[in-house]
């Protein structure tokens, strides 16, 4: 789908909104299937899986992703850690 952006347009090129978490699961899964559930969840969820598209004349649009652009990891670092790495990563359009 295809959704036309209009009032959003002066954040456009601002700093992309990232949102980093880190969860204790309890019992672990293995982290394929926590993969699959949380692709599962971002793929049912449409600001979650869209990213927008600016055509040659101006207009903007979110567009629905063909593969996932969030991502899940299994790490070590402190919730401030990644945090501080994540917020470094630069919007992609």
């Amino acid at each position: 789908m295809k959704y036309p952006i209009v009032t959003e347009r002066a954040d456009l090129f601002d700093v992309s909104i990232v949102i980093t978490m880190a969860v204790v699961l309890d019992p672990m899964p293995s982290l394929e299937d926590a993969k699959e559930a949380f692709y599962k969840a971002c793929s049912c969820h449409e600001i979650l899986n869209s990213r927008v598209v600016i055509e040659q004349s101006g207009e903007a649009f979110y567009v629905d992703n063909d593969e996932p652009s969030n991502n899940i990891s299994k790490t070590d670092l402190t919730v401030y850690e990644l945090i501080n790495d994540n917020e470094r990563k630069r919007f992609r359009i």
